[in-house]
């Protein structure tokens, strides 16, 4: 997938407390079921899914930093082309910090 060595934008995978900057297609996720945004509500989190196709392997616990968002790979698969590995494509979900 050389398009996403080329246009792929610039992140972060965080993993096992290592930082790695990768480059990957990540976006905000249409979905059809979710309400429209009622405003910024103390205590609401943020429910938006992002989707994650790019060249570098993810896994379900891995944290990417994107455009100064935090984003926790929930679901994760590769995807190939005959036997060829094509690209990895995740669920990403935003993190928050847990109450304290």
């Amino acid at each position: 997938m050389e398009i996403v060595s080329r246009y792929g934008q610039e992140a972060i995978l965080i993993r096992e407390g290592a930082e790695t900057p990768i480059r990957a297609f990540i976006q905000p996720s249409a979905d059809r079921n979710r309400l429209e945004d009622a405003g910024d509500v103390l205590g609401r989190e943020d429910e938006r899914l992002f989707v994650y196709l790019g060249r570098t392997a993810v896994e379900p616990g891995d944290v990417l930093i994107w455009q100064g968002l935090r984003l926790r790979v929930r679901t994760s698969s590769p995807y190939y082309v005959g036997r060829e590995l094509s690209h990895y494509w995740a669920a990403l979900r935003p993190e928050w910090e847990a109450a304290v």
